[in-house]
């Protein structure tokens, strides 16, 4: 199941094993094309002329100093991940699943994921709170650790949402409750059964943000609009610059300028701060922030030798 920290935890193992490996390679494999991306990127990263998988993975086969893969989102029963698994000993694999039939695939050992103990859970929420524990709080935190099945992600998300003051810990089930009553009114779908407890907290989140008539509220509402659109990895934050310079390039277009292509200044007065003369990239962090339940670090390091995989337990 997903939202249960198998990346976050390939993150920590990449960083404190830094050291070992030479190079340190995430390729995201959820998806042929997203996995040919990031292979190219090794093999460029490497001053390679390797412009596919294979000529990548050749690369990473005739390196002698050790390496570290790691193939993340490989999810797919369907389909045969040993294909992006490099030929030699010379390097080491990490690969996260949800699927358990993936255990097939390791030489080593294969770590199953499933929920925290209750107090890993209970100090995880509190933290996301940031609420010092204490009695006072203990049963109505251990009632939303229940209420989620004590999944990672949505504790995070629940945490957060009474960090932000929308509501008390004691109030926090009740909202929780009218969002899952409306997501499973909308079909009686299987993925969201079995993810109503995760849907459900960011449903919240969404809903209270969308009650807030603060501007970065709404600004960060606006930016989580337009980035469900897109794909979740990868994603540069120089779109918006981009959008901002051709926005004033725009403003000098003529009015009378019938091409239905060109954006003119009349298009751009009707978007929000659109008179703004410079670029102001810090608010955007800010923005963005306002969305964050967990930060991922991108980590560079230096091999060993087998490929051990970690996916979620069917009972999470």
């Amino acid at each position: 199941m997903g939202g249960l920290g198998k990346s976050e935890i390939c993150l920590k193992v990449a960083d404190e094993m830094r050291e070992a490996f030479w190079g340190i390679f995430w390729v995201d494999v959820g998806s042929e094309s997203a996995a040919t991306d990031d292979f190219i990127k090794i093999a460029k990263m490497l001053k390679l002329a390797a412009e596919t998988i294979d000529g990548a993975l050749q690369s990473l086969s005739n390196e002698e100093r050790d390496w570290l893969l790691i193939l993340d989102n490989a999810d797919d029963s369907n389909f045969d991940y040993t294909r992006y698994f490099p030929s030699g000993s010379g390097g080491a694999i990490l690969l996260t699943s949800r699927n358990g039939r993936s255990r097939q695939l390791s030489t080593v050992v294969a770590e199953s994921l499933g929920s925290l103990e209750p107090a890993d859970c209970l100090n995880l929420f509190f933290q996301a709170a940031e609420i010092e524990r204490s009695s006072e709080y203990e049963e109505p935190a251990m009632r939303i650790v229940k209420l989620l099945d004590s999944h990672t992600l949505a504790l995070i998300q629940a945490g957060a949402y009474i960090a932000q003051d929308f509501c008390s810990v004691e109030e926090y089930p009740a909202v929780y409750e009218i969002e899952s009553e409306r997501l499973l009114s909308l079909g009686p779908d299987q993925a969201l059964s079995r993810y109503c407890n995760v849907y459900a907290t960011f449903e919240a989140s969404v809903q209270a943000l969308s009650s807030l008539k603060r501007e970065n509220s709404q600004d960060a509402l606006d930016i989580l609009h337009f980035l469900a659109i897109l794909h979740y990895s990868n994603f540069p934050l120089e779109i918006f610059k981009d959008a901002w310079n051709g926005a004033q390039v725009a403003q000098e277009t003529p009015e009378g300028d019938a091409n239905i292509c060109t954006l003119s200044g009349w298009h751009i007065s009707q978007l929000p701060h659109a008179m703004a003369q410079k670029y102001l990239g810090f608010i955007l962090v800010t923005k963005f922030s306002k969305l964050t339940t967990v930060t991922c670090t991108s980590l560079k390091g230096e091999g060993a030798r087998h490929s051990n995989n970690l996916f979620a337990s069917s009972r999470a």
